[in-house]
């Protein structure tokens, strides 16, 4: 499975139907990029990936994914609502240091935020999954995780 089968399983998701911040609609991408910013924030706590912050507590992998996957859907609903409909990008491999690749990920966010261009969105979109590679998040990690979640709103 490639990146553009797990947007299209995004896309016919109950995910991004699941409240009205999901909406398509150029008016709430503003809304959408804080929610991307904060929850990227919490990925960023949840990897231990800054040496001044360490959790105490075991983080699971469960948890790690889960979050990315929040990110993720952030990003592919922000993608919907500049128009996007099919993904066409690889993924690159990073010899930075963690925190390093998530400062990228915010600098790319500020870069959509000024010029909210197909270019940035995929510019960003390359940054994360390049994160997902670092934290060991495959491709197949995700796609079981959407189809798992899939299962369980089905339920």
């Amino acid at each position: 499975m490639d990146i553009n089968e797990i947007f299209t399983l995004y896309k016919n998701s109950t995910f991004n139907s699941v409240d009205d911040t999901f909406k398509i609609s150029e008016k709430n991408i503003p809304k959408k990029v804080l929610a991307l910013q904060i929850t990227l924030g919490n990925l960023a706590t949840l990897s231990n990936c800054c040496e001044f912050i360490k959790s105490n507590e075991f983080t699971s992998n469960t948890s790690i994914l889960n979050e990315y996957l929040s990110c993720l859907n952030f990003i592919f609903s922000i993608g919907l609502d500049i128009g996007i409909d099919n993904l066409n990008f690889s993924i690159s491999e990073s010899t930075a240091p963690i925190y390093d690749q998530f400062l990228d990920v915010y600098v790319d966010i500020n870069d959509f935020i000024n010029f909210r261009t197909e270019d940035q969105f995929y510019t960003l979109l390359e940054s994360f999954f390049t994160i997902g590679k670092s934290l060991n998040i495959s491709i197949a990690d995700i796609c079981d995780m959407y189809n798992l979640k899939s299962k369980n709103n089905l339920s």
